[in-house]
């Protein structure tokens, strides 16, 4: 029969395996643990790149007061970036009751509500820029009255000799009247809010309304020619047709 010595040094010798065991499956574990907590580190990386890289598209906003008469429509015109971009979007915006206040209402007297308005393009590049360019309305809506005419990819204008006593591109182009380096449109005057909002940086070039001056919009030197944006009477307005299904 064992002394008590002998098991006082069996239980020794026990507890000693059994410190071994716990330090190695300790040190497993840590080992465990650290690979685990790599693992989690890199697929948090790979969530934050993908959320990073999921979040929209930059949008700037430009809003714009255009005053003058509730009779006339006023120009807006731009240049969308090349092809070096994405698609460029554009839209211009006015929600019905701004302008509605006792004190204000341009178009009508006894009602908060002045008009609403929803015009979103797409487009690309200028049409004398190389690019293949385009202007497509995805969606066009209005509310209570007209507030958006002659949206086009080469903006309406009013063409002009440089120097009236020479040759000019004008004289033999059919579609004189249509600015080949711009695109833009039309807005409502009389004292109207509207809102821009676009995917690129860059203000949007607009008439206010101070006075009824035609705005220059571009100049050609070497075809002895400038356009013009000039105020377009509501008599004359071209409602926008949706062209993007």
């Amino acid at each position: 029969m064992p002394t008590i010595e002998q098991k006082i040094c069996t239980l020794e010798n026990t507890n000693s395996l059994l410190v071994d065991a716990v330090n190695r499956l300790t040190s497993e574990v840590t080992g465990k643990i650290g690979e685990i907590n790599s693992r989690i580190a890199a697929k948090e990386a790979l969530v934050d790149n993908f959320i990073a890289e999921a979040q929209p598209e930059h949008r700037y906003v430009q809003d714009i007061y255009i005053g003058g008469s509730a009779d006339y429509f006023y120009p807006v015109w731009w240049t969308y970036p090349t092809n070096h971009n994405t698609c460029n979007s554009l839209s211009i915006l006015r929600f019905h009751a701004w302008n509605g206040g006792i004190n204000e209402r341009p178009l009508f007297p006894d009602s908060v509500c002045q008009a609403g308005l929803i015009l979103e393009t797409e487009g690309n590049e200028y049409p004398w820029g190389g690019d293949p360019g385009f202007l497509e309305i995805k969606r066009f809506a209005e509310t209570y009255t007209n507030t958006v005419s002659h949206v086009n990819y080469l903006m309406f204008s009013v063409p002009e000799k440089i120097d009236a006593s020479k040759p000019s591109f004008i004289d033999d182009a059919s579609d004189a009247n249509l600015c080949p380096r711009c695109s833009g449109d039309y807005l409502r005057g009389g004292g109207l809010n509207y809102r821009i909002i676009k995917n690129w940086i860059g203000n949007i070039n607009f008439h206010d309304g101070s006075n009824m001056e035609k705005k220059l919009l571009s100049t050609f030197e070497e075809g002895n020619c400038r356009w013009y944006g000039k105020p377009i009477h509501i008599s004359n307005v071209i409602i926008p047709k949706q062209t993007l299904n």
